[in-house]
């Protein structure tokens, strides 16, 4: 702190003074405080503005602020379950087929197939109900394929369960489009070799729809291998 002998000394040292610089500039300039979303939203109906300017152009059309209505804010809803609470029991409405609708006549995911990608197509099945994929071998002739000795047991083809010997490895084709457009999947796979010849010649199984990411849509009847540049196929 200095002492000035008199007003006139005081005067022309304050036009000199840092000090007195940085109070001036800090009452012209004062720090901003930070844009947060509270300082933009209105206290009346809650709404958040762009900025604060936008704020004040809202108030001016604001319902709730023109008459001072407060509207109570919304609680977040909470989002942790408590493990220990009952669950509702609710009822999904009764449905059925109509006689001429579009699944009134389906058996199970027919998708077309072909040895070569300009061959004659044939229906295989896309089937989630079997762990690994079954070839009948009359279809299995038809395509491209070796052979090895296995022993195992099938069950759910009929009402039977039957023993398998022989594990092929085959290749095959699916007509379908993907993020490109238009496309032919050429997928290699393997799986038990029946003698009876199944109605849809291959159920691909579960050990090849898992892995692509299958995913089923019954409301465009479309399977869309997610992991496999979401290459989408009808059924």
């Amino acid at each position: 702190m200095v002492a000035f002998r008199s007003t006139e000394q005081l005067q022309k040292h304050r036009t000199t003074c840092k000090a007195t610089k940085q109070v001036k500039r800090e009452r012209l300039y004062p720090i901003c405080s930070p844009n947060t979303p509270d300082r933009r939203t209105c206290g009346f109906c809650h709404f958040t503005c762009e900025s604060r300017n936008k704020l004040f152009q809202h108030l001016g059309n604001c319902k709730d602020a023109k008459v001072g209505n407060i509207k109570p804010k919304e609680l977040e809803q909470n989002t942790v379950k408590d493990p220990d609470s009952q669950p509702r029991i609710k009822e999904a409405p009764a449905v059925d087929f109509q006689d001429r609708s579009v699944m009134s006549r389906y058996t199970y995911l027919r998708v077309e197939a072909s040895a070569l990608p300009t061959a004659d197509k044939v229906e295989v099945c896309l089937d989630p109900g079997t762990g690994r994929t079954i070839i009948g071998r009359s279809y299995l002739k038809t395509l491209k394929h070796t052979i090895e000795n296995r022993r195992g047991m099938v069950k759910g083809i009929g009402k039977k369960s039957m023993k398998v010997t022989e594990w092929a490895t085959f290749t095959f084709y699916l007509h379908g489009t993907d993020e490109s457009g238009p496309t032919v999947m050429k997928f290699t796979k393997s799986g038990w070799v029946v003698e009876d010849d199944l109605e849809p010649n291959m159920l691909v199984g579960n050990d090849m729809l898992h892995p692509h990411g299958a995913n089923i849509c019954y409301e465009n009847f479309t399977v869309t291998f997610t992991h496999l540049y979401k290459f989408t196929v009808d059924f």
